[in-house]
């Protein structure tokens, strides 16, 4: 017995229970197995208004009503999606999933990861310079040399919601690396989360598209991760547009933006001058 179907069977038992304790308590009736559940997920909303309701009538020892909720909680998570998941450790990004290099070069490192390290270009900062240097790129002007631009992606079909976490490694500064969620097979529109090493602001959220890119929010706060550690970038948006960027767990950016509807094609990274390691990618859908 998996561990869902053992909190069905413990909820129906609470269930039976706690008739049997309350038998003048009109919220339960004798069960006439009339009721049906059209799928998993009305279920699973089901026994959670069951504990809502046994919680609240005191009807089970309250470790136990934890306990289901808990393993319900379980079971939602392992319902979401997976989308793209990669530590590199097989040695080759070429295939599960597949990694596409659109320019410059890409190495495998010894100890897990893609590295790729690109001679520091001029660094264009703030709104209009970033919007400017996007369009250069979208247009094949400006930084697309392979001596002074590295790209990668990997095609996956992804919903217009996401939680992603990206394990990464800076080795040198100044610089400029690019993470972006695409649309379509040219890559021309989507959102790009920017990193600018020892620079402020540090990060700024690009919302682009063939016609440019619009800053819809930046950190202004140093960050340094030219420290020799791995550090944890978090990115997601929810239904609503709502995206939030956190670094080794502490939010950097909290905003909102609605600009982009569909889902995405793909996840791509492109350094523009700086010397980088990415350890792991992770992305899946957001509840």
């Amino acid at each position: 017995m998996n561990r869902f179907t053992a909190t069905i069977a413990a909820l129906a038992f609470t269930a039976t229970s706690a008739t049997a304790l309350h038998a003048a308590d009109t919220r339960y009736s004798e069960w006439s197995g009339s009721q049906t559940v059209a799928n998993v997920d009305q279920l699973v909303d089901r026994l959670s208004k069951l504990i809502d309701n046994a919680e609240r009538q005191r009807a089970a020892d309250p470790r136990f009503l934890r306990d289901l909720r808990d393993a319900l909680d379980d079971y939602a998570e392992g319902q979401i999606p997976y989308f793209i998941t990669d530590d590199f450790r097989d040695g080759n990004y070429t295939k599960n999933p597949a990694w596409s290099v659109t320019s410059g070069k890409f190495v495998m490192e010894r100890t897990g990861g893609i590295r790729s390290a690109v001679r520091v270009a001029t660094r264009q900062s703030g709104s209009k310079d970033t919007a400017s240097a996007i369009l250069d790129t979208l247009l094949g002007g400006g930084n697309t040399g392979s001596n002074t631009r590295a790209e990668i992606v990997t095609a996956a079909k992804m919903t217009n919601t996401f939680s992603a976490t990206m394990m990464i490694e800076s080795l040198a500064s100044p610089g400029r690396l690019d993470m972006f969620f695409y649309q379509g097979n040219d890559r021309s529109a989507g959102y790009r989360l920017i990193y600018y090493p020892d620079s402020t602001p540090s990060f700024e959220l690009v919302r682009f598209s063939k016609r440019g890119g619009s800053v819809i929010e930046s950190c202004d706060q140093a960050a340094f991760l030219e420290d020799g550690n791995t550090h944890a970038i978090e990115w997601s948006r929810t239904a609503g547009g709502r995206m939030v960027v956190a670094l080794d767990g502490e939010e950097i950016i909290n905003t909102t933006d609605q600009g982009v509807k569909a889902g995405f094609d793909g996840l791509g990274f492109a350094n523009f001058g700086g010397d980088y390691v990415i350890r792991t990618v992770e992305v899946r859908g957001a509840r």
